[in-house]
């Protein structure tokens, strides 16, 4: 039976397994890492964290990382345990490919919450186990027929071998189980049995019950009182004892920072490894960072940091401009010159930056390039053209007093130097 049981929930996890690479994975599913569905006793730690070896007594037999298509990261064996299935080769991700695999793409992992796991073990969809926690009893995980959720069957006083008075059903409820025949005694012939004799019923300290309803021995039920918040009754896992179980960070999805554990107590879920922050990456109580743009740090060029470890590449500059040539860092520019830098008092010329700059006029009596290109003189200065001093495209002086604006290139070419260049 449980070779049957065992073949048929692996048939189950292969159609899972498909849902989840199609994308039907991101439904809230126990998907196949995480020992989920129907299945929970034969694939992996049931819903419950207990140990899922078949119950007719026979061997579990662990799965491996090959068997369940996982590349990477860490995965349930079917057995309770978990399987380390090693890491993915740069660039690609553990979960990048799909829960468990490598590839390019990215993969945000999921919390108990947005599985809507309140117990057990899950996959968090990438590459992690998640502990979400255990329940309080009477409470199991799976319980209550849904997987990964805290509830439970109640039982009948068939089941209890109850034939009278009245039987706790195992969910928190009362079973009332009828009465006896006369002349007999519910208790008589043994707890919630008739018979002839008398019965005394139990008081919670002899039954050692601190809290919660428990059977009296003999035909009733008593009420042994609550607990004192934050415990709560059968909190630690002991049936009518006060405790409280406390959460832990993988159940919470934190890893980083400090959350209350739900006993009056904190949890410290560390810190990050910089860059990576608390937080960083919008995700509360995860570590993570959060990549900037070069638009966000007002960078046209050259190569910034990204916040994360990594570089940004921002583009180039176009000639005459360069990187980082106006002053600012990153940005494209380039150092206008002036008048009195190039030495011109008159005339006009090119300022460095594809502009040009008026310097003046002369005094009455002197010419415009008559004391060199640009300077007052009493000399003839006689202006070149673009061909006599061999320039195609773009401005150039007239060696004068002007700029001479000789052309552009073709749509395939660009002037450089006053050439054009680029393909024929």
């Amino acid at each position: 039976m449980a070779r049957t049981r065992f073949l048929a929930c692996w048939a189950t996890a292969g159609v899972v397994a498909a849902l989840v690479a199609a994308g039907c994975g991101r439904t809230g599913l126990p998907d196949l890492f995480s020992g989920g569905g129907a299945c929970d006793a034969s694939l992996g730690q049931d819903a419950s964290g207990g140990d899922a070896s078949p119950r007719d007594g026979g061997a579990c037999q662990p799965a491996t990382c090959a068997a369940l298509g996982a590349s990477c990261g860490a995965a349930l064996d079917g057995c309770g345990g978990a399987l380390d299935c090693g890491t993915c080769p740069p660039p690609a991700t553990c979960g990048g490919g799909g829960p468990n695999r490598c590839g390019g793409g990215s993969c945000t992992p999921r919390t108990c919450a947005q599985l809507g796991a309140s117990c057990g073990q899950v996959s968090d969809g990438c590459s992690k186990l998640l502990d979400c926690g255990s329940c309080q009893p009477p409470a199991t995980c799976g319980g209550g027929g849904t997987p990964y959720r805290c509830g439970c069957v109640a039982t009948t006083c068939a089941v209890r071998g109850a034939e009278c008075g009245s039987v706790t059903d195992g969910c928190g409820g009362i079973l009332s189980c009828g009465g006896c025949p006369a002349n007999q005694v519910c208790g008589g012939g043994a707890p919630n049995r008739c018979g002839p004799a008398s019965c005394s019923p139990k008081t919670c300290p002899d039954l050692g019950a601190a809290c919660g309803v428990v059977p009296d021995g003999c035909a009733g039920t008593l009420d042994c009182g609550p607990c004192t918040s934050p415990n709560t009754c059968g909190g630690l896992g002991v049936p009518n004892q006060c405790g409280c179980t406390a959460t832990t960070c993988p159940a919470l999805g934190a890893s980083c920072g400090a959350l209350p554990d739900g006993c009056g107590r904190t949890l410290d879920c560390g810190t990050c490894t910089p860059p990576a922050s608390c937080g960083g990456g919008g995700v509360p109580f995860r570590c993570d960072c959060a990549v900037t743009s070069c638009a966000a740090r007002g960078a046209d060029c050259g190569a910034i940091p990204d916040g994360c470890g990594g570089t940004l590449s921002c583009g180039a500059c176009t000639l005459p401009a360069t990187c980082g040539g106006g002053g600012t860092p990153n940005r494209c520019g380039c150092p206008v010159t002036t008048c009195a830098a190039v030495g011109a008092t008159c005339g006009t010329i090119l300022d460095g930056c594809n502009g040009t700059l008026e310097c003046g006029v002369c005094p009455p009596g002197q010419l415009c390039g008559g004391g060199g290109p640009n300077g007052c003189g009493t000399n003839l200065c006689t202006p070149k053209t673009c061909a006599q001093l061999g320039s195609e495209c773009g401005t150039i002086s007239d060696g004068c007093s002007r700029v001479l604006d000789c052309g552009s290139c073709q749509a395939h070419e660009t002037c450089a130097g006053g050439q054009c260049q680029g393909e024929n």
